[in-house]
């Protein structure tokens, strides 16, 4: 696995971390799908992509919004994104939120294949930040029992589905299943406050 070359490597030879960990994630069919199932849902007029990577999920809900941002930390990933609307930003922290945000709250913040990847401390200020600036929330998270959770050598957090319904509900977020028939339902949870 070439993500984990050690770093003397990587420095030797130029190597971004970043561009091999984000280089081949681009926009496959289900971005559309999924985000077309969303806006039918929840008809935002607000969204924000947490950990959006180069945006594949923004890149469709252009289409149906007016304000779409993402906040990614890697800038790697926002050099190359598919959309001008990413700030560079660490999810746990406020500044960057403040920065996008107007006078209202995000209509719908959508945290895709993020929240794993995050320390204990950080997964607790995110999950603050989301309920402090959000209203509706999507989340896919690759529970315990799923491969892609165990496959992925970046993920810090290993829990079931009922440890993370109550860890985000710790912090004022209403978990509520998502309908059946959406894609990847399995691993997506929906939040309310």
């Amino acid at each position: 696995d070439p993500i984990e070359l050690p770093n003397i490597i990587l420095k030797e030879f130029n190597i971004d971390k970043d561009e091999l960990y984000f280089m081949n994630r681009n926009i496959e069919m289900k971005h559309p799908l999924m985000v077309k199932n969303w806006y039918d849902h929840f008809k935002p007029k607000s969204v924000l992509d947490l950990g959006c990577c180069r945006g594949p999920y923004l890149y469709f809900w252009k289409w149906f919004v007016e304000d779409y941002y993402g906040i990614e930390i890697s800038q790697w990933a926002i050099q190359h994104s598919f959309v001008d609307h990413i700030m560079i930003g660490d999810v746990s922290e406020e500044e960057p939120y403040d920065k996008i945000i107007d006078t209202e709250n995000f209509d719908l913040i959508t945290a895709i294949d993020v929240l794993e990847h995050l320390t204990d401390e950080q997964l607790n200020k995110t999950l603050n930040n989301m309920a402090k600036y959000g209203n509706k929330f999507i989340f896919s998270i690759p529970f315990i029992g799923n491969p892609d959770l165990t496959n992925d050598k970046t993920h810090k957090q290993f829990k079931t589905r009922e440890e993370w319904i109550k860890k985000i509900e710790s912090h004022g977020i209403i978990i509520i299943d998502p309908p059946a028939d959406w894609a990847f339902a399995h691993q997506l949870l929906i939040g309310k406050i």
